[in-house]
């Protein structure tokens, strides 16, 4: 405050002075013919005062300018550097907020990759979630079939219609980059003037799974093109890596829980379903049925013919009990050529029912292109009575599958003659 006054007396002090000299000089040209040659003389003094400390003053100024320009000139260039790193840091926190759209982009890929179980809806999510972050005119995601062996279209997204599998249309993507960016391991980019497009490889634990394609638009000009391309390649590269990791979780959970042989539940899904189904059967007095399957005399085409071709011969068998099945039913390897299958909501003798179309289905079909006729035995017991757990079921459809065996074969036993033609 005091400094402010100083500077305000300072000033007014500046401007008094010309202002006074410039008043005395215009009166002297007035006052010079009307007075006389004494008082002329004390106006000429006075007027060459004011002229004297005006000319101080203008030298004082002089010399505060010169004193001050360095000051003023280092003043000028901080303000300069000042403005480019203003400038700098807008565009670092421009970055930044591209870094937390990525991040976050990331992380909702993480949640959906770990909150979901099927692949499809994985996918689904995924491909959501990067269309909102980089404003992409379509993505496609081909994921590595192990059974076909090749590389295949799994997901497609364009606007707000998705596709999946084999609804995916034809011609959508240039696949020549996609393989190429699969069998390399590395990004295959192609900028054609306002567009961007690509292949990333989606890779885990040095396991190849997954390509990325995808077409966005670009803005701008020639740089602002290049740090979109640069931050495309970034998130694109963290999230297919993400899309690795779901796919490569998935594909041990199927591996866990299919058999490779067949494809059929593997036993350790059996044992857990079985649990599952009972408990709901129980808790809702709903019925619940199990049928046993075993192959007769299976050792002989393993003895006879190799195990090369009695393990095609239980895939087409497998295949063939699948086939027979509702669509709510489910089947599982429960161990060497023995099949289990769980039949919900279903009565003894519907149960039955069932296992004989399958037995007699098995009994006509030819096997391995017409050249074997093979039968199998079935075992089946409902939830009831004494029957109250898996455990339980498991051991009643299993004594009857055992009394089909000793009884002739090809044949189907029930748990209980009179419960089946109640």
């Amino acid at each position: 405050m005091r400094m402010l006054r100083r500077r305000t007396v300072v000033r007014l002090a500046l401007a008094a002075v010309p202002a006074a000299a410039a008043g005395t000089a215009i009166s002297f040209f007035q006052v010079a013919p009307v007075v006389d040659s004494t008082r002329l003389v004390i106006y000429a003094a006075v007027l060459a005062s004011m002229a004297l400390v005006l000319s101080v003053e203008v030298l004082w100024l002089l010399y505060s300018y010169i004193r001050w320009q360095p000051h003023v000139r280092r003043l000028g260039q901080e303000r300069e550097v000042l403005s480019k790193r203003t400038r700098y840091l807008e565009g670092r926190l421009a970055l930044l907020q591209d870094d937390v759209e990525k991040l976050s982009a990331i992380s909702e890929v993480a949640r959906a990759a770990a909150g979901r179980e099927h692949i499809d809806e994985i996918l689904e999510d995924t491909l959501a979630i990067v269309q909102d972050l980089i404003k992409a005119e379509w993505i496609t995601i081909f994921a590595w079939d192990e059974k076909r062996g090749a590389l295949l279209p799994r997901a497609h997204k364009r606007g707000r219609k998705i596709w999946h599998g084999k609804r995916i249309p034809k011609g959508l993507v240039d696949e020549t980059s996609v393989h190429e960016a699969f069998r390399y391991q590395t990004t295959i980019k192609e900028v054609e003037g306002d567009r961007f497009q690509a292949a990333i490889p989606a890779v885990s634990g040095g396991e190849k799974l997954a390509v990325v394609a995808v077409s966005a638009p670009l803005k701008g000009g020639v740089e602002e093109k290049s740090q979109r391309i640069e931050m495309l390649e970034s998130v694109l590269g963290d999230i297919a890596e993400h899309i690795a990791y779901a796919l490569r979780a998935v594909t041990l959970r199927t591996r866990a829980y299919e058999d490779d042989l067949t494809g059929l539940g593997s036993r350790g899904l059996f044992d857990e379903r079985l649990d599952e189904m009972v408990a709901l059967a129980l808790r809702k007095n709903q019925s619940l049925s199990l049928i046993l399957a075993d192959v007769d005399h299976f050792k002989r085409i393993n003895d006879g013919h190799g195990h090369q071709v009695g393990d095609t011969a239980l895939r087409e068998i497998a295949a063939l009990l699948v086939k027979g099945l509702r669509r709510y039913d489910s089947a599982y390897r429960y161990g060497g050529e023995e099949i289990a299958i769980i039949l919900p909501q279903t009565r003894l003798q519907d149960a039955v029912r069932l296992a004989e179309r399958l037995r007699s289905r098995m009994e006509r079909k030819g096997f391995l292109s017409g050249k074997f006729h093979i039968t199998s035995s079935f075992g089946v017991a409902a939830l009831g009575g004494e029957v109250l757990s898996g455990d339980d079921l498991v051991e009643a459809a299993d004594r009857q599958l055992y009394r089909a065996k000793s009884e002739g074969r090809n044949r189907v036993e029930p748990a209980s003659l009179h419960e089946a033609n109640r």
